[in-house]
């Protein structure tokens, strides 16, 4: 009895310990989106108060009306959600169809194939940079918006990412489905994409955070600011305070340009951990 008591009270106790670790490590994480939040809504004469405070006093909506006056961040706002959607369909397709065919089909060289693949994903995008750069200035790409989503449509992580949750997909459900007269192309849209869901969703949400907050890239193939997504409209308020100081102006932005993130994620956060799970399955 008393050694089940025991067991009880130190099961408990190491339960209870994990929770405090992980409320710490939660507030930790929270910590720089409650300040960036707090900042907003917080005149810039009293941004910068010292102590910190943890809580709004004088609460302002002057920062968000000087963000949304002063620059165009609504056009941004458009450009950033237009081209993130545009590559997660496009690669949500297309990396598909890679990864049905890389763990459902036998073919020559298909070890030798997947290892290319993978191993462009390992490849630093500054190697990258030049050779890209150039091919879309001799296809007439440069300053445009298709250039900041087009070359990556087909990336090896989706592909990779897909492969590993199809690979343990039901053969006898596919050969059961092509026994029946269904074409290839129908048994991929009618019987493996509604199967695989939760994975399509987690990727989708990984893929458009990626081209959402890219900033490199852009500032290399986008000329104009007129044609600014969000991250490089932030930067041009950043370099204007050197002249003008206005931080209020670019914390509000910071704080805008995050909620579309926030939304996605608590919206198809079950999707996204069903999704990772899925995808931790070997070969």
């Amino acid at each position: 009895m008393r050694n089940t008591n025991k067991y009880i009270i130190d099961k408990m106790a190491k339960r209870i310990s994990l929770n405090i670790i992980l409320f710490i490590i939660a507030l930790i994480s929270i910590a720089p989106l409650y300040w960036l939040i707090i900042a907003t809504f917080t005149p810039e004469s009293e941004m910068f108060h010292y102590p910190p405070r943890i809580f709004i006093i004088n609460a302002t909506l002057e920062n968000i009306s000087t963000i949304l006056r002063e620059s165009a961040f609504f056009r941004s706002l458009f450009y950033s959600l237009a081209v993130s959607l545009s590559f997660v369909s496009l690669s949500l397709f297309f990396c598909s169809i890679a990864g049905y065919t890389f763990a459902k089909f036998n073919f020559p060289f298909k070890r030798i194939l997947f290892f290319i693949v993978l191993s462009t994903y390992a490849m630093p995008f500054a190697i990258q940079l030049i050779p890209l750069f150039i091919i879309m200035v001799k296809i007439n790409l440069s300053n445009n918006l298709l250039a900041l989503f087009i070359p990556w449509v087909a990336n090896a992580f989706g592909i990779f990412w897909l492969r590993q949750n199809l690979i343990s997909f039901s053969d006898d459900m596919l050969d059961a489905a092509r026994i029946d007269g269904l074409s290839e192309i129908t048994v991929f849209f009618r019987i493996v994409l509604p199967n695989i869901r939760p994975a399509l969703f987690s990727l989708g949400i990984i893929q458009f955070i990626f081209m959402y907050n890219d900033f490199l890239w852009p500032l290399i193939i986008i000329h104009e600011d007129k044609m600014y997504t969000l991250p490089l409209l932030l930067a041009s308020i950043r370099n204007k305070l050197r002249l003008m100081p206005q931080w209020g102006e670019l914390i509000a932005g910071c704080f805008l340009a995050t909620l579309p993130i926030v939304i996605v994620f608590v919206l198809f956060q079950k999707n996204l951990i069903r999704g990772i799970l899925g995808g931790a399955i070997k070969e």
